[in-house]
């Protein structure tokens, strides 16, 4: 019966996310994923919204639920006053029934807001079984006067062709001539801007996993002219989610001039940490990083490509020492000198307590 409502609810979503956003804000939009209704009130002083990347956290854990700092953090994501939550993808870690059920009863049963999800590659590992419980994989909704676009970048391996890329033309095409659209937001879990992309070479080659992505320009040639085209007039947001493991980092924020790409993921660190978009009445847009460990975080332009190159280095750097270490550690020479080292100090200490005996 609770699965029989929960595909009721999505087969009436799907003619009002695929509405023209003529209205702008006049659309009540439903969550395909908690099955919340998301209403906008024009007489609010703007509003915020809420982004979590890589909600299952740590890979290697055997656990079937959502991150533990994400879990242990509810309360607060309810207390926020945010209007709705974007997922990044990777909300747990195989794509079957107690998994989902699992994320559905641990997590997103109980956010009390409108629950929005770009699907990634553990989302998805059974296509068919997602789509049952949460609906289509990639739509795009009205806001107020801002615009949002949910693409499925596992779809094709990070490369948006097909249908999804004429989904995506007609989508900007749509508001590229609107005075009422301020802000264009584009959710993937794929970091797809990264690939064959020199400016985000050091993201790139600390994703979560590079196993996905497809070796192709198809971001640079057939997606950023048109996202450079439509920023003349808006700002353009790019917000992934595949970063946050340990052997990455859960944020990046660079800005290019009209366009902006972010990413955050969670990896059960001490760096875990969700993000915090406020929309204010004038249509400029604050993202403020909120750690989910009570760890300290900076104003979230501090996470760019420098910091990326000087984190990466000085782990590089601690791992070539480490590196060292255990070479010698490992040398036969170095061992046979440890060895000969007790063996003196064995006889010294023997002679002494001879002596002492004498």
């Amino acid at each position: 019966m609770q699965k029989t409502l929960k595909i009721l609810i999505i087969l009436l979503m799907i003619p009002v996310i695929f509405q023209p956003c003529m209205g702008f804000g006049d659309l009540n939009i439903t969550s395909p994923i908690n099955g919340k209704i998301l209403e906008f009130d024009e007489k609010t002083n703007g509003y915020s919204f809420l982004v979590i990347g890589h909600a299952y956290g740590a890979p290697y854990s055997p656990s079937v639920y959502p991150s533990s700092s994400l879990l242990a953090k509810i309360d607060l994501i309810n207390q926020n006053n945010a209007s709705f939550i974007v997922l990044t993808g990777d909300n747990f870690r195989n794509a079957d029934n107690t998994n989902i059920e699992n994320f559905i009863g641990s997590f997103s049963s109980k956010i009390n807001i409108p629950i929005f999800n770009s699907a990634g590659n553990h989302d998805l590992t059974n296509r068919s079984l997602y789509e049952k419980y949460f609906g289509i994989t990639y739509y795009r909704f009205c806001y107020g006067s801002d615009y949002y676009i949910i693409l499925d970048s596992e779809k094709n391996h990070g490369e948006i062709i097909g249908d999804q890329l004429e989904f995506l033309r007609n989508s900007l095409n749509e508001i590229s001539g609107s005075d009422n659209v301020n802000n264009v937001f584009i959710f993937s879990h794929k970091l797809i801007w990264t690939v064959k992309n020199p400016e985000f070479q050091i993201v790139y080659n600390n994703l979560n996993s590079q196993g996905g992505y497809a070796n192709s320009d198809n971001f640079i040639s057939c997606l950023k002219p048109e996202l450079v085209n439509i920023s003349e007039n808006k700002q353009i947001y790019l917000i992934s989610g595949d970063i946050g493991r340990k052997q990455s980092y859960p944020i990046f924020y660079h800005k290019d001039d009209n366009i902006t790409y972010i990413a955050t993921g969670l990896g059960d660190t001490i760096n875990d940490a969700i993000l915090k978009f406020t929309v204010l009445q004038d249509g400029k847009v604050n993202v403020q990083p909120i750690s989910l460990t009570g760890n300290d975080l900076s104003n979230i332009d501090t996470f760019g490509i420098e910091f990326w190159e000087n984190h990466f280095l000085d782990i590089s750097n601690t791992e070539t020492i480490s590196a060292r270490i255990l070479r010698i550690i490992n040398n036969l020479y170095f061992k046979l000198g440890i060895l000969f080292t007790i063996c003196i100090l064995g006889v010294f200490f023997i002679f002494i307590w001879r002596y002492r005996k004498l």
